[in-house]
């Protein structure tokens, strides 16, 4: 009897021991599972923290990165623990540890890929920002040095050597402008770019770091905005000024010809002015109807000269000091000249003519 009370004792001992060391090791998961559970949702907390500036949102991010490394042990062993109380034979009812195990693990991972993801796309677009913001500087001082440029040109000149030299320096302005379209577009794809990522990281962020984020945008469109309107400005300035060209080399090119074509024809009728003997009645004869005729193709060809003497009385009068406007003026008054005075010619050689039948 004596040896089997011994034996009932030692064994009841021996789970007594079992038991407390079972409730410690229950007792210290219980504990450690529950500091470590509401840590991991604070640093969740913390990770969702909405920011106002991506370099302060990053520096969070980076807080919660060091304290969970901090807390890893300490998670570690909780998780050894937990697992240990559940893979036990002698024990009963262990859902409860293995489900709070789960959780703990559950936490951890969506921790680990929520930073992982976070700071990925935190970096990116701190990298999108710091390259739109250098690009950004040098574009808008390129704009302003281009409106500098664009903001006055000399009038046009009416001379076609002069128009000439001044279309070679536009045409610089046009190529640097084009070229530069490539900046122009780098820049908005850097802020596609950046759009692309707040779509991406929206996801995985609560509302209100959806609303900053929009906000960062908008920000960034309303400068690209500002950029491509200046610089599309600049664009309708430069077309302005080509057209301006082009419509006076145009027009000073079609009056040079019909100065040119009137002159031309002056110097025909000068060539056949009539030489007559007057003092012989069909040599007066002749004479009377040779200058008809030559008052007959002045007559056809005045209209011809009229016109263009009105076209450039209002080409003088839109550019009255430009280059090449003296010229222009004095060729037309010359041709009128020419004209009066070989009109004058011809009706004082028909006057003679007549008086001398």
């Amino acid at each position: 009897v004596t040896e089997h009370y011994t034996k009932l004792r030692d064994k009841a001992m021996t789970y007594n021991e079992f038991l407390e060391m079972i409730l410690k090791k229950l007792t210290k998961f219980n504990n450690d599972s529950t500091i470590i559970e509401n840590e991991l949702k604070q640093l969740q907390e913390m990770s969702s923290v909405d920011e106002k500036s991506i370099d302060s949102l990053m520096r969070v991010l980076q807080d919660v990165v060091q304290y969970r490394k901090k807390i890893q042990p300490a998670f570690e062993d909780c998780m050894i623990l937990g697992n240990e109380l559940v893979n036990r034979k002698d024990v009963t009812d262990s859902y409860v540890v293995k489900d709070k195990v789960k959780r703990l693990q559950t936490l951890w991972e969506s921790l680990d890929r929520r930073l992982d993801e976070k700071l990925r796309l935190t970096k990116q677009k701190s990298e999108k920002l710091a390259a739109f913001e250098i690009s950004k500087q040098e574009i808008l001082l390129w704009i302003a040095e281009m409106e500098a440029k664009t903001a006055f040109f000399m009038p046009v000149a009416l001379d076609l050597s002069i128009i000439r030299q001044q279309a070679d320096e536009h045409k610089l302005l046009v190529n640097e402008y084009k070229e530069y379209h490539r900046v122009i577009q780098r820049i908005n794809d850097i802020g596609a770019e950046y759009d692309s990522l707040l779509r991406t990281s929206s996801p995985i962020m609560n509302n209100a770091v959806d609303r900053q984020d929009l906000t960062d945008l908008t920000s960034m469109q309303q400068e690209l905005q500002e950029i491509n309107h200046r610089y599309n400005f600049i664009g309708v300035r430069l077309a302005d000024r080509q057209k301006d060209l082009d419509d006076t080399r145009a027009i000073v090119t079609r009056q040079k010809e019909n100065l040119e074509a009137l002159n031309a024809f002056l110097d025909k009728i000068e060539k056949n002015l009539p030489k007559f003997n007057l003092t012989v009645r069909e040599n007066a004869e002749k004479c009377i109807k040779h200058v008809r005729k030559q008052q007959d193709e002045m007559f056809e060809k005045q209209s011809t000269m009229e016109m263009t003497k009105g076209q450039i009385q209002e080409i003088l009068l839109a550019k009255p000091q430009v280059p090449g406007a003296s010229n222009l003026k004095n060729e037309l008054d010359s041709l009128l000249n020419r004209w009066q005075t070989i009109a004058d010619l011809l009706k004082n050689a028909a006057l003679t003519s007549e008086r001398s039948l």
